[in-house]
């Protein structure tokens, strides 16, 4: 079982377009001292669609080697591909390697059947012994995983869901609902929105995107979560003023700019995505101002007793 907070972590680029490798493990050594628990790679985060699939093979190898240091670290690899060879051939190498878990968004771009999505993480769940999620994110794939299919990819041995959609009666279902055999069948929420209810349900690990740019804040709430309700509540309110006010456009280019903010050197991105800090040099200050005011907030919440 998994358990924490998870990473999706970006993949930062040079000049050429090419992996900056330093970049990317020293993102993941700072994020792990800051409180997060593993790692969610080649995600939507992580670039996983513009990447090859040798890129994101080395990318694994890269989360691979900063948990070598940090064996209690979780690596969940994202196998999703547009098709079901590629996506073996990642799931294989995850196994190889020695990640934890794999997980893949539902088929996209064609209007799949049932029959067909169910085929899919068959195929995967066959590749390897190796824990496999399904990851719902209707708002890239335009189908949302309903509750019979979840049901019938526990059956075929799904061992749970990353579910991005915020779908609280999903969660409830999983928890809830005796269709489901495997006692250890998770959901695991994909983004710190509506957590505290979510953790009321049983829900014990999410994969946040503010990981990225404010890890030390995500590890509060996920923290206070367990120990106190007044101060998960607050530590709730924080994060959710915080990511509203920084998220714009594309997350992973407010992501870019806040840790821009932060004093950290993102370089580049990926193409066709691009982002010129020069021309947000304003904006960059406002979002250092917000993180630093959201850091004193957290700070004093620590400090009550």
């Amino acid at each position: 079982m998994i358990k924490g907070i998870i990473a999706p972590n970006l993949t930062f680029f040079d000049e050429e377009g090419k992996i900056d490798e330093k970049k990317c493990k020293q993102h993941m050594d700072w994020m792990l001292s800051k409180g997060v628990n593993g790692f969610f790679v080649t995600g939507t985060y992580g670039s996983g669609f513009l990447l090859s699939i040798e890129e994101r093979l080395r990318v694994y190898e890269l989360a691979k080697e900063v948990s070598l240091k940090n064996p209690e670290v979780f690596i969940i690899a994202h196998t999703g591909c547009a098709d079901t060879s590629s996506s073996i051939k990642l799931t294989k190498y995850a196994k190889k390697i020695g990640l934890h878990a794999v997980s893949a968004i539902l088929p996209f771009h064609y209007k799949y059947t049932d029959r067909e999505i169910i085929h899919y993480y068959s195929a995967l769940v066959d590749a390897e012994d190796i824990p496999v999620f399904a990851y719902n994110n209707p708002e890239i794939t335009g189908k949302s995983l309903s509750w019979n299919q979840l049901c019938r990819l526990e059956e075929i041995g799904v061992c749970g869901v990353k579910d991005s959609a915020v779908d609280i009666k999903l969660a409830t279902c999983v928890y809830n609902d005796n269709r489901i055999n495997n006692k250890n069948f998770q959901y695991i929420s994909g983004t710190t929105s509506g957590w505290l209810a979510f953790r009321k349900l049983g829900v014990d690990s999410m994969i946040a995107g503010m990981c990225n740019y404010t890890p030390e804040i995500v590890s509060a709430l996920f923290r206070y979560s367990y120990q106190n309700e007044d101060k998960a509540i607050r530590a709730y309110e924080i994060t959710y003023e915080l990511g509203e006010r920084i998220k714009e456009g594309n997350s992973l280019v407010s992501s870019h700019i806040s840790l821009k903010a932060r004093g950290f050197d993102p370089g580049c991105m990926r193409l066709p995505l691009t982002v010129n800090y020069d021309d947000k040099e304003e904006r960059i200050r406002e979002i250092k101002e917000l993180i630093e005011q959201a850091l004193n907030r957290i700070s004093e919440l620590e400090a009550r007793t």
